[in-house]
């Protein structure tokens, strides 16, 4: 029992020690980083992978599934590598694909090079807790997976201080009451510009507008460019979307949405988009943002 009082002594005699510096001199916290061992599954070619979820609320719970492509002791830092994974689950199919290089911060228990991680989500259920994980091809023989329990990050509505926005309303039954603000109006046929910085993802919402003339499904064309280099360009198909209409503009039939997201690297981006190939003479846009993360 006097050994333990004496350490207690000692122990509030310490604690009161301090050393206070007498000059003016700038302190600032030191981020100290240490390796972090993380378990992984590794999934080989063509061999499926079965997991499931235990104690999913009600409400149901998103998985986020991290991947790395095994490229082994000879991989190298510059070229790419590319991977094909299926996500299966009781109702769904989703394949996705992805590239990826070397990671320099990363490596395998035995010294294995990797490439930087990419991730995708899943939302599961209590009637569906379970899904299964395919690699259908790769540059490589084997992905490393592992799960973390995060939803996705919520895209960022940009708001254009350049454009009168519009406010979408809702007014049939399933819908009441919906309402989806910050599209802006525009011609098409004409660019509409704006710059955005990344790295990160924008995603483009449209819908043209039907006028008196137009009818049933129409078809039309988005370009995305910036400077002189086409980005992105697609087609879709719409059709009236029924019970919606704008506040600001009545008298026009918006069209169901089609979307349309593109990978920007770091850096100023002056983007431009166009709408063709369609009779209609206006259309809207809603542009969002999402920001970057650093793969490792």
């Amino acid at each position: 029992m006097k050994g333990l009082g004496i350490f207690l002594i000692f122990a509030n005699i310490t604690s009161a020690v301090q050393i206070l510096s007498n000059s003016d001199i700038r302190q600032v916290k030191l981020q100290v980083l240490r390796p972090v061992a993380v378990n992984y599954y590794l999934l080989a070619k063509n061999q499926f992978a079965d997991f499931t979820v235990t104690g999913i609320p009600d409400t149901g719970v998103w998985v986020r599934i991290y991947t790395r492509l095994w490229l082994g002791r000879k991989g190298k830092s510059g070229p790419a590598g590319w991977y094909n994974l299926s996500i299966i689950t009781a109702d769904s199919v989703r394949r996705l694909r992805f590239q990826t290089t070397a990671s320099r911060s990363t490596q395998g228990p035995a010294g294995q090079i990797v490439g930087r991680w990419r991730s995708c989500y899943l939302r599961l259920t209590s009637a569906v807790p379970g899904f299964r994980l395919l690699l259908d091809s790769a540059s490589a023989e084997t992905v490393a997976v592992r799960f973390r329990f995060q939803a996705p990050r919520a895209w960022e509505r940009l708001r254009l201080n350049f454009l009168s926005p519009l406010t979408l309303v809702f007014s049939d039954t399933a819908r009441e009451n919906r309402i989806d603000s910050l599209y802006y109006p525009i011609k098409t046929y004409t660019p509409f510009r704006f710059t955005v910085s990344g790295p990160c993802r924008i995603r483009l919402r449209f819908r043209i507008d039907y006028d008196p003339t137009m009818t049933g499904y129409q078809n039309f064309l988005v370009e995305v460019k910036t400077k002189d280099t086409l980005l992105k360009e697609r087609s879709f198909r719409v059709r009236p979307e029924l019970g919606a209409r704008y506040q600001e503009a009545t008298g026009v039939i918006p069209s169901t949405e089609k979307a349309l997201v593109i990978e920007l690297t770091g850096g100023e981006h002056q983007l431009a988009v166009v709408i063709k190939g369609t009779p209609a003479k206006t259309a809207a846009v809603a542009v969002e943002r999402l920001a970057g993360e650093k793969y490792e």
